[in-house]
């Protein structure tokens, strides 16, 4: 298997375990999936940076060559994901913070 058949399957393998961690955060439990998802960002942010050619700084025309469709499963997942932290973050805290608080809260109501 050569390097851009092995970044493609693990492009694949890290979308399914954030699919996974997204499902844990708005079903089960919000601080959960937003440590799982925590780790699909820092294994993407990983693959990015172990890529021959990686430019630090940020610039809208380095995204656009990432998502590319030529380039999609060999950076431009890994970068989508990178991108989605600040977002995923702000969810997880609402839904840990409000949801999850009304869950439990109504749990031990029940139960009086």
């Amino acid at each position: 298997m050569d390097g851009q058949q092995n970044r493609k399957v693990v492009g694949i393998v890290t979308v399914v375990f954030t699919v996974i961690s997204l499902i844990v955060l708005f079903n089960v439990s919000a601080l959960i999936g937003g440590f799982l998802y925590l780790l699909a960002f820092s294994f993407s942010l990983h693959q990015l940076k172990s890529k021959v050619g990686y430019e630090e700084s940020f610039s809208i025309m380095s995204f656009v060559k990432n998502i590319s469709k030529d380039n999609f499963w060999e950076e431009g997942i890994f970068t989508i994901i990178v991108i989605l932290i600040p977002l995923i973050i702000i969810i997880a805290i609402y839904r840990w913070i409000f949801v999850d608080t009304a869950r439990e809260v109504n749990a031990i109501y029940n139960n009086l």
